[in-house]
């Protein structure tokens, strides 16, 4: 049995970018310089809440974000919990001191 063409056509060449979409974001990845690029900030109502981080994790995430890191930080934990809810996974965080 021979193998057909398009089965030997690169990952890359046949894939697509994944596209989620949170409540209020459109999340898009693509290959490229890990990177958070975040377009527009959050608006209407909302409650303010204290993310306690490692001085290193803050200064990396930082680092990593172009645009609003609070709406960049929201978007990423809301799509991280539409995930879990869509795969009926749990998601067990062990921390490590």
């Amino acid at each position: 049995m021979t193998i057909p063409d398009w089965l030997n056509t690169q990952t890359e060449d046949v894939t697509f970018p994944k596209i989620d979409h949170a409540p209020f974001a459109t999340l898009t990845t693509q290959p490229g310089t890990p990177k958070i690029v975040c377009k527009g900030t959050l608006t209407g109502p909302t409650q303010a809440t204290t993310i306690r981080m490692r001085p290193e994790d803050c200064k990396r995430l930082k680092a990593a974000t172009d645009g609003a890191l609070a709406a960049a930080i929201v978007a990423i934990v809301m799509d991280k919990l539409d995930e879990l809810e869509r795969n009926h996974e749990v998601l067990t965080i062990a921390i490590k001191n």
